[in-house]
Order: structure tokens, then C-alpha cells, then sequence
């Protein structure tokens, strides 16, 4: 799993900082995200995006456009 092994490489590398990164594994993402944001009183949500082609495009629902319509919080999105 690529998304696991970036993640694991960013929590190393900032490791000195005050920083946290969780991976929600729940079927709905969507729903997880928004939980562990206002239960965890989240400042800030970062997000990796990545590059579909156009059949993809076509057929895919954006995961970060969804959050960034809905968020109350700023967001970075990290595009692959």
C-alpha cells in the first residue's frame, strides 16, 4: 500500500514535530475523516491526492473535493 508507506515516511521525517498522522481504515472514509476531525479538535487536514486519467475521471468521486465543500477546517492538499 503506497498511501501507508508515505504516510509512515512523513511521520518519520517530522518526527521531531508537533505534528499527527492517522490513517482511518473504515469503510466510509468520508465519514471516519469528519468523526476523528471534530472529536480530535483538528486544526488543520492534509491530503494526498492523486492523478486519475480521464476514463477515471469520469467515473471517480473526489474524496478530497467532497471534504473540501463540507470542511470547517483549512485544508493542504498534497497533489502525487
Amino acid at each position: 500500500m503506497k498511501t501507508v508507506q508515505f504516510l509512515k515516511e512523513k511521520q518519520e521525517k517530522y518526527a521531531d514535530t508537533e505534528s499527527y498522522i492517522e490513517l482511518p481504515l473504515e469503510d466510509e472514509i468520508y465519514k471516519s475523516l469528519q468523526k476523528f476531525v471534530s472529536q480530535n479538535k483538528i486544526d488543520l487536514l492534509v491530503l494526498k491526492s492523486k492523478k486519475y486519467n480521464l476514463i477515471d475521471r469520469i467515473f471517480h468521486k473526489s474524496l478530497t473535493k467532497k471534504l473540501a465543500l463540507h470542511s470547517s477546517i483549512p485544508m493542504i492538499v498534497i497533489k502525487d
